[in-house]
C-alpha cells in the first residue's frame, strides 16, 4: 500500500513539476512584456497550438487504446515505427506548407516551428505514456520546461523579443523530443505500415472534431477581443486564460488525474452509483482547492509579492472572470466527460462546445464592439456554462445517467 501511494506521488510531482517551471516563466514573461505585446505573444502559441493539434491528432489520440491492442498482438514494433514514420512525415508536409504561407506573408516563421515541434514531442510522449514509462515521461516533460524557462530568463536578461521567446518554445520541444526519442529506444523508421495503422484515423479524427469544436470559444474569444476590442485588452484576457489555465484549473487537472481512474475501476465493479459520487467528490475537492488558489494568487497580487502579478497584464476582476470559464470547463471535463466516454457518446462534448460558440462568441463581439468590455469577458464563462449544460443534456437519457441518478 505504502508503495502504491509513494508511486502516485512520485507521478503528481513529475506531472506538476513541469507545469510549475512553465508558471515561472509565463510569470516573468507577464511581468516583461507590456499587454500588447503580450497578446501577440499568447495568441501566437494557441494558435500554433490549435494548428499542431489539428495536424498531428489524427495520430495522437489514438496511440493509448491502439498501442495496447497492437501490442497484445505482438506488432508493437511495427506499430511504433509506422506511428514515429508517419510523424515525421506529416512534420515534413506541415513545415513545407508553412513555409509555402511564409514566402506569401501570410504566416510569421517562428509560427510554424512552434507547431510542428511540439507536435513531434506529443506524438513521442504519448507512446511513452502507452508504454506506462511514467518517469520518461516525466524527465522529458521537465527537461522541456527547464530549457524553455532558462531560454526565457536569457531572453528577458538581453532584452530580446517576442519571436525570441516563440524561437525559445520551439527550441525546448526540438530538445525534449530528442531526450523522449531516446527514452523509447529511438525506434526504427521505415515505410509506414498502412494496414495497422487504418483503425487509428476514425478514432484520432473524432477526438479532433471534439477539439476544434473547443477552440471555437478558447481561440475564437481571443480573436474577438484582438479584432472588437483592442490589443491591450486582448493582452490582459490572454495572460488571464493563460494564468488560470497553469492555476486554477491545474488543480481541476490534478483530481481528474486521480479521481477519474477511481471513479472507472469502481463502474468496472457494476457500481454506477459510486462511479457518480467518486466523480463528485473529486469536483467537490478540486473546487475548493481552485477558490483556495485563486484568493492566493489575488492576495499574492495586492502584496506584490510574485513578479508579472503587479503589473499591467493582470487584472483582478477579468482574472476572476476567466478563472470561472476554466473551472467550468474542467469541472465539465471531470464530471461530465466520463460519463460521455463511458456512455460511448464523444459527439455529446463536440455538441456542447460548438452550441456554446454560435451563442456565446457572436455576443461577445457585440459587447466588445459597443465598448461593454466587461459584457464581452462574461461572454467567456456563459460559453462553457452552456457546453457544459449542452453534454449534460444530451447524455440525460442514455442508462448511465439513468442508473447513476
Amino acid at each position: 500500500m505504502l508503495r502504491t501511494v509513494k508511486r502516485h506521488f512520485e507521478v503528481l510531482v513529475l506531472r506538476a513539476a513541469p507545469g510549475l517551471l512553465n508558471l515561472w516563466a509565463l510569470l516573468l514573461l507577464g511581468d516583461w512584456l507590456p499587454p500588447a505585446q503580450y497578446g501577440v505573444y499568447s495568441v501566437g502559441i494557441v494558435a500554433a497550438g490549435f494548428a499542431s493539434s489539428v495536424v498531428f491528432g489524427p495520430l495522437l489520440m489514438a496511440v493509448v487504446s491502439q498501442h495496447a491492442h497492437l501490442d497484445a498482438r505482438g506488432e508493437r514494433e511495427a506499430y511504433e515505427s509506422s506511428f514515429l514514420s508517419l510523424t515525421i512525415i506529416t512534420a515534413l508536409i506541415t513545415a513545407l506548407l508553412g513555409l509555402l504561407g511564409y514566402w506569401l506573408n501570410l504566416l510569421r516563421l517562428e509560427w510554424i516551428w512552434a507547431a510542428v515541434f511540439p507536435g513531434i514531442y506529443n506524438n513521442i510522449q504519448e507512446l511513452l505514456r502507452a508504454r506506462i514509462k511514467i518517469f520518461s515521461y516525466g524527465i522529458s516533460s521537465l527537461l522541456q520546461s527547464v530549457i524553455y524557462l532558462s531560454a526565457v530568463y536569457l531572453i528577458i536578461c538581453f532584452d530580446g523579443s517576442v519571436g525570441g521567446v516563440w524561437y525559445a518554445f520551439s527550441l525546448s520541444y526540438a530538445i525534449a523530443s530528442v531526450m523522449s526519442a531516446y527514452f523509447l529506444g529511438f525506434p526504427k523508421i521505415g515505410k509506414p505500415d498502412m494496414s495497422i495503422m487504418s483503425s487509428t484515423w476514425g478514432i484520432g479524427f473524432g477526438y479532433v472534431l471534439s477539439t476544434m469544436a473547443e477552440q471555437l470559444m478558447f481561440l475564437g474569444t481571443r480573436w474577438v477581443v484582438s479584432v472588437f476590442g483592442n490589443p491591450i485588452l486582448l493582452g490582459v484576457f490572454s495572460f488571464s486564460v493563460d494564468l488560470a489555465q497553469r492555476t486554477v484549473g491545474f488543480m481541476v487537472n490534478t483530481a481528474s488525474f486521480v479521481f477519474v481512474p477511481l471513479a472507472f475501476k469502481e463502474r468496472a465493479k457494476n457500481s454506477d452509483r459510486e462511479f457518480t459520487m467518486v466523480l463528485i467528490r473529486g469536483a467537490a475537492m478540486s473546487f475548493a482547492l481552485s477558490i483556495l488558489t485563486f484568493f492566493v494568487l489575488v492576495g499574492a497580487r495586492e502584496l506584490e509579492a510574485i513578479p508579472g502579478l503587479d503589473g499591467e497584464n493582470f487584472d483582478t476582476i477579468t482574472f476572476a472572470i476567466v478563472s470561472l470559464a476554466v473551472v467550468l470547463n474542467r469541472q465539465k471535463k471531470l464530471i461530465a466527460d466520463p460519463f460521455a466516454m463511458a456512455a460511448g457518446q464523444p459527439a455529446a462534448l463536440a455538441m456542447g462546445y460548438v452550441v456554446g460558440a454560435i451563442i456565446t462568441v457572436p455576443l461577445a463581439a457585440f459587447a466588445y464592439q459597443s465598448g461593454q468590455w466587461r459584457l464581452g469577458e462574461l461572454a467567456y464563462p456563459t460559453g462553457y456554462l452552456l457546453a457544459s449544460l449542452v453534454t449534460i443534456l444530451s447524455l440525460r437519457k442514455t442508462l448511465l445517467i439513468k442508473e447513476a441518478s
